[in-house]
């Protein structure tokens, strides 16, 4: 049986392993969604709308004038509750958590392909980039992928995964926060929940 991993001295733990930081702060999951290309792209590139199925998000507010392109800013109220259950136009703001603010930047926007930003973290560890693509399968139906990257230092990650670990969570948090964000924009986009203003 191999010996656990120790640090360089007593007492003190072991880094991470690469593997532990892949899994702690990279995420992607593909899915089938009902709707066409352009009515899905439409949808995501609304980025003030973000935080009716981002896990994390709480509000969305533009810092710049007109619609959004490459460029464009955000300021975004997050928490992270190291839960993956937020449903479909709900809000985990009255949970316990760590509550943090972030500037989100529009880093791609191409019609009916791509959508992609950065969040960089004003308050708190965690930054990242984040993007869908989108693949039109038939006029209706169209694989939809959100990626996500954690790109704060290793030092964040490091402590990310020493508290999941401590709390007896899984190191892939961010994964099962991911596809739950998938599964409510499929959710939402073929209208199997209503929204609170009655519309998409």
């Amino acid at each position: 049986m191999a010996e656990p991993e120790t640090g360089g001295q007593s007492g003190i733990p072991a880094s991470p392993s690469d593997t532990a930081l892949r899994i702690a702060s990279r995420a992607e999951t593909p899915l089938d969604i009902g709707r066409s290309a352009a009515e899905i792209y439409a949808y995501l590139a609304d980025f003030t709308r973000h935080h009716e199925w981002f896990h994390t998000y709480l509000s969305v507010e533009a810092l710049d004038v007109g619609s959004p392109r490459v460029g464009s800013r955000f300021r975004v109220q997050q928490k992270q509750d190291l839960r993956w259950d937020k449903l479909a136009f709900t809000t985990i703001a009255d949970r316990e958590g760590f509550d943090f603010t972030s500037e989100m930047q529009v880093t791609a926007l191409e019609p009916s392909r791509h959508v992609a930003w950065h969040t960089e973290a004003e308050t708190g560890p965690f930054s990242g980039n984040w993007e869908f693509r989108l693949d039109a399968i038939t006029e209706r139906i169209t694989t939809v992928r959100l990626r996500g990257h954690l790109t704060s230092p290793s030092a964040a990650i490091a402590e990310l995964i020493d508290t999941l670990q401590r709390l007896g969570y899984p190191l892939d948090v961010v994964q099962r926060q991911v596809d739950r964000a998938m599964h409510n924009v499929r959710t939402i986009l073929e209208g199997r929940v209503r929204h609170p203003g009655g519309t998409v």
